[in-house]
Order: C-alpha cells, then structure tokens, then sequence
C-alpha cells in the first residue's frame, strides 16, 4: 500500500512539473532591428489569427491579437502592414443596363501576399508555446514593452 502511495505522489510531482513548465512565463527579449513579416491571407498562420511574425536568433515569434494591436499603436512600420493586409483591396464594379443606368455591383477581395517592413523601433517581449497553423510548438508573443520597459496595451 504504502508503495502505490509514493508512485501516485511521483505521478502527481511530474504532473505538476510538467503544467507548470508549460505554463512557465519566458523571459523578456530584446528587438533592436530586424524585419516584421506579415502574413498573406492564404498562409495557415492568417487563418489562425496570426497576422504577423518576427525571427529573433533564429527562432520565429508570432504576435497574438493584443501584441500585434499594441504594436501597431506603437510602431510605424507595424501599422502600415495593418492596413496593407486589411485595407479595401477590393475590385469594386458596378453593374449597368444597356442604357448606362447602374442596376447593382460586384464586389470582390483580393488576396494579399506576405511582404515585409522594418522594424523602426526597439521592443522586447515575452512568449509562450501554443499552436500557429501546422505548428504544435510555436513562440507566441503575449506581451510587449516598449524600449524604456513600459509594457504596450
């Protein structure tokens, strides 16, 4: 008895552990320069909400929903791919009679292709590990600080 007591305590502390290491709040990184990457419409990363990343040492950052709406707030170059992607990129047309008169119209998206913009301001930021697209172990940045260390809302 005593025995399957201390195997469901070893179960239980590596439960706990491995929560809490998913759970584990990353450290602050630093961005001084580089390129953001936004995303087209088609890419599985749009799909899922993620518009934009940025590579850091190799390793590639999604913003989440709040990051990228601070972001926009806080640096040029973020905001003119917020409004690149969801700006009016539609092919409007109107439908006329034969005798000129408009009758009713079309309108349609295109899609937007994945292009870049650099970065103009320092931030750093924190992560977690979540799902972007087909990626099971992706670095999701949640929050965001600007250069003297504030956090970005």
């Amino acid at each position: 008895m005593r025995l399957n007591n201390k195997i469901m305590l070893g179960i239980c502390i590596a439960a706990i552990l491995l929560v809490t290491s998913a759970a584990y709040a990353s450290e602050k990184i630093d961005v001084t320069s580089g390129t953001y990457y936004f995303h087209g419409t088609d890419e599985p990363a749009f799909e899922d909400g993620y518009y934009a990343n940025i590579e850091v040492d190799g390793e590639v950052y999604y913003f989440d929903d709040d990051a990228y709406d601070a972001m926009c707030e806080y640096d040029n170059n973020f905001a003119r791919g917020l409004m690149v992607q969801f700006g009016d990129h539609g092919n409007d047309a109107d439908i006329k009679n034969i005798l000129g008169m408009k009758v009713g119209s079309i309108s349609g998206n295109e899609n937007v292709d994945p292009f870049t913009e650099p970065i103009l301001k320092s931030f750093s930021f924190e992560y977690e590990k979540g799902t972007v697209g087909y990626n099971k172990d992706a670095n999701i940045i949640n929050k965001v600080y600007d250069s003297e260390g504030k956090e970005l809302t």
